[in-house]
């Protein structure tokens, strides 16, 4: 019996100290932040499932600069999710422009919603709505931002603070966001170069009908442009 007590506590303690061990190791890792992060949202999603019988959900906006920045940290957040998914704890909302098909945690996703962009016509009364000047509001839809919400927001915030110079400025932005990504797509493993502008966010294909266009308008903007500067020289 005192044996069985012995071993029962030796047992015990092992697991303990395993348990620091192992708090110890993520504590000091690069990911100790979301670990503890992640701790308080289980505890909030148990408290939340008692008292109203349902998982709580949670919604993570652009996720796609995370999978650009830390393809690993993407994993362990779509770990997590799948996690909760199949106990049934938290429903989490990954809202990204592109498809992330790449991690085993995309089996516990349902089939994605895609919301299209909006009409042209659309798009330029939505910002003559929001106090944006007629001519500029047809210029940035034609040219730079088509129906692509995410880039009107962007828009919009800058003709608050610059309103005469809020398309030019913007248009810039645009175009350098078009050159780093040339850069960038010239570093990437030299795979098939369709490959590397699609993943640049120069072109976009569109499988339905395995056609591949310019990624936005102010990609075909900034192409137009440089090809008549290159045809004067």
């Amino acid at each position: 019996m005192n044996l069985l007590r012995s071993l029962s506590r030796t047992h015990l303690k092992s697991q303990i100290f395993r348990e620091v061990d192992n708090r110890k190791q993520i504590y000091q890792s690069k990911y100790a932040g979301f670990y503890l992060l992640s701790k308080q949202l289980t505890n909030a999603a148990n408290s939340f499932n008692k008292k109203y019988g349902c998982p709580i959900v949670l919604i993570l906006d652009q996720i796609e600069r995370i999978a650009k920045k830390n393809q690993d940290f993407l994993g362990i957040l779509q770990d997590f999710a799948k996690d909760h998914a199949d106990r049934g704890s938290i429903i989490i909302v990954f809202v990204t422009p592109q498809l992330l098909k790449s991690y085993s945690a995309w089996s516990q996703a349902i089939i994605p919603l895609e919301i299209g962009d909006i009409s042209d016509e659309i798009t330029v009364k939505f910002l003559e709505e929001t106090d944006v000047n007629k001519n500029i509001s047809k210029y940035i839809v034609s040219h730079l931002t088509g129906g692509y919400f995410a880039l009107l927001q962007q828009f919009k915030t800058q003709y608050k603070i610059t309103p005469n110079i809020a398309a030019e400025k913007f248009r810039k932005q645009l175009f350098m966001r078009i050159q780093n990504s040339l850069n960038e797509a010239k570093t990437i493993i030299p795979l098939d170069m369709l490959h590397k502008l699609i993943g640049a966010n120069i072109l976009s294909s569109q499988h339905e009908n395995c056609t591949v266009s310019f990624h936005s308008y102010y990609v075909k903007t900034y192409f137009k442009e440089a090809n008549k500067t290159a045809s004067k020289i």
